[in-house]
């Protein structure tokens, strides 16, 4: 199945995500390692992954969903496609983005569009 429920989350998920609509501005993945235990999370998908796909998701009971990969290079040069992948949809309870980037400048421009954007938290893959 697409959806899993997950109770529990992995040492890996903590170090991988980084919150971004937090309290504390932005954190390590502790709080947003509390906030998913035990949600239905819609897992990142390549394609097919998009905002239509994840709101009917979320009308099914996605309690956490993620964008399709957003890479930061086109992100910046303002591609229409990598900025639409940022949009979240009204009834996204928890909305991570995927950035792709091997520029940590790039990447973390990437990471402010997104929070800009209203996502809760990214996965950078460099």
């Amino acid at each position: 199945p697409i959806m899993k429920r997950v109770m529990t989350t992995s040492a890996r998920v903590t170090s991988t995500y980084t919150t971004l609509r937090d309290s504390s501005s932005v954190s390590t993945g502790e709080n947003l390692s509390q906030k998913i235990a035990g949600q239905m999370i819609l897992a990142p998908l390549t394609k097919g992954g998009n905002l239509p796909f994840r709101r009917l998701c979320a009308d099914f009971g996605m309690q956490v969903s993620m964008s399709e990969m957003v890479y930061s290079r086109y992100l910046l040069r303002g591609e229409p496609i990598e900025r639409a992948r940022l949009r979240r949809a009204p009834n996204e309870q928890v909305f991570g983005v995927q950035i792709a980037t091997n520029e940590i400048e790039e990447g973390s421009k990437a990471i402010a569009l997104a929070a800009e954007s209203g996502a809760d938290f990214v996965d950078l893959n460099c």
